[in-house]
């Protein structure tokens, strides 16, 4: 892990105030594909963050890819 026990605390104690349903994953990759396989027609997937964006945008590039190939 790239987060100290007391950054995820913090982070958990400011989740668990929130009104809305939270899905905590332990990778990223778990995350962008749960996030892709739960999105319909319309849904944006919106990847915020200081540090890995650029590796989720490629995360969920060979997802998609995995899913539905295009031809090359």
């Amino acid at each position: 892990d790239q987060v100290t026990p007391r950054e995820r605390e913090a982070f958990l104690a400011a989740v668990r105030q929130q009104p809305r349903p939270v899905t905590i994953t332990r990778t990223l990759r778990e995350a962008l594909e749960q996030a892709i396989s739960q999105a319909a027609e319309g849904d944006l997937i919106l990847l915020l963050g200081a540090q890995g964006m650029d590796a989720g945008a490629g995360i969920v590039h060979e997802v998609l890819h995995e899913r539905a190939p295009l031809p090359i």
